[in-house]
């Protein structure tokens, strides 16, 4: 898999009103709360390119692709396109909780009043992991494959979005059991 860089910065600092002294301060806290915690890593969607090889050939006979021998071509297996798996890790502070979510809202209602016990992790990251996690295709906290519950929310103080807050749960779960 190639690792995927991304845009994370923790900077701490205020400027001179109350309201940005105090946004600085919460903000190196939190900062310190997330760099000391743990690391989810997300599995973005694979990157996809033309095959490389310069032999690389069209079979409209057998609609698939092949290399100079006639044979299927070794690098792209046929397709004609190579997919390269990718991931990017972030900073995160993440716990295990186990709370009720409603599933009444898309009608999935297996238990009284379309509420569901399961185990989930809470995942706070730096904002700049809104877009990543939105496209991402599953993670891994603590070396579990996870997937997304809902949708992430951003979250910060005082009217600027520092964070985001995503809840995951295992991936291979089969849906309402505890």
């Amino acid at each position: 898999m190639v690792d995927v860089p991304n845009n994370q910065s923790f900077v701490p600092g205020a400027s001179g009103s109350i309201v940005t002294k105090r946004l600085g301060i919460f903000r190196k806290y939190m900062d310190s709360v997330i760099l000391g915690g743990n690391t989810i890593t997300l599995d973005l969607p694979a990157a996809v390119e033309d095959c490389p090889d310069p032999n690389c050939r069209f079979n409209p006979t057998y609609q698939r692709y092949q290399g100079a021998n006639g044979a299927l071509c070794y690098t792209c297996r046929g397709d004609g396109k190579i997919k390269t798996l990718r991931q990017t890790t972030y900073n995160c502070n993440r716990r295990a909780i186990n709370e009720d979510l409603a599933k009444s809202l898309t009608g999935n209602q297996n238990t009284e009043g379309g509420r569901i016990r399961t185990n989930v992790f809470r995942v706070k990251t730096h904002i700049s992991s809104y877009s990543d996690i939105l496209k991402c295709v599953g993670a891994t906290i603590d070396g579990q494959k996870v997937k997304l519950v809902q949708s992430p929310r951003k979250t910060g103080w005082d009217g600027e979005l520092l964070y985001v807050i995503s809840f995951w749960e295992e991936a291979n779960k089969l849906s309402g059991q505890s």
